[in-house]
This record gives C-alpha cells, structure tokens and sequence, in this order.
C-alpha cells in the first residue's frame, strides 16, 4: 500500500468527491424550468382571439398595452416609452447615437443663427 499525501488542499482518498457523483443529489432535478423559462413558455402559448384568430399571450399583452396607451394611459405610455429608451440593444445604441448627433448639429446650429452679424 502505498501512502497518500494528505494535508492542505488534498484530503483523504475516501472523503473526496467521486468522480461522475453530484456533490448535491438531492439538488435541482435534470430538466426543472426556472422561472424566466416558465414564464417564455406560458407568454409563448396561444389565446383565441375576437377576430377568431389565435395570438399568443405575449401578443395579447402587447395590443392591450398599446391600446390603453392609446386611450391615454400614462403608465401604459411610459412602460412603451421606457422599452425604447433602453440601452441593452447595440443597433438601438446607435440609433440614439445618431439622434444625439442630429439633436447637437441642431443645437449648434441654432446657436449659430441666435448670434446674428
């Protein structure tokens, strides 16, 4: 028998974890949904509609959203508002970008025209 190095970092042989062995078996199960994939999948699923067409929930939401912001709803406006003001999307990045050029050309300009001879 040839004797094992045990100190620091190494612990005895039959205290380590086995290999191809969870060190959590009563863990998560294999294929349980988090909620985030839950909720893709219940907004994924599909509704009848008034026209006799069915949408999917997430398009359901999306026209009520829209059709109270249309009737005047201020939190219905700002929620839509507030999605396209977001910077997580690069082509929306530049899109902003490119109306932060124009709103500056604008401003200079302006400026410019104020000043006279």
């Amino acid at each position: 028998m040839s004797e094992e190095h045990v100190g620091y970092g190494r612990p005895p042989a039959a205290s380590r974890f086995k290999r191809g062995v969870s060190g959590n078996p009563k863990g998560r199960p294999k294929g349980s949904k988090n909620f985030s994939s839950d909720l893709r999948d219940e907004l994924a699923s599909l509704l009848p509609s008034h026209s006799g067409v069915q949408i999917t929930k997430q398009r359901a939401i999306i026209n009520r959203l829209v059709a109270d912001a249309i009737a005047g709803d201020g939190r219905a406006i700002a929620t839509i508002v507030g999605h396209f003001l977001k910077k997580d999307d690069a082509s929306a990045e530049s899109e902003d970008f490119r109306e932060r050029e124009i709103l500056k050309q604008f401003r200079t300009k302006k400026e410019d025209d104020h000043e006279g001879p």
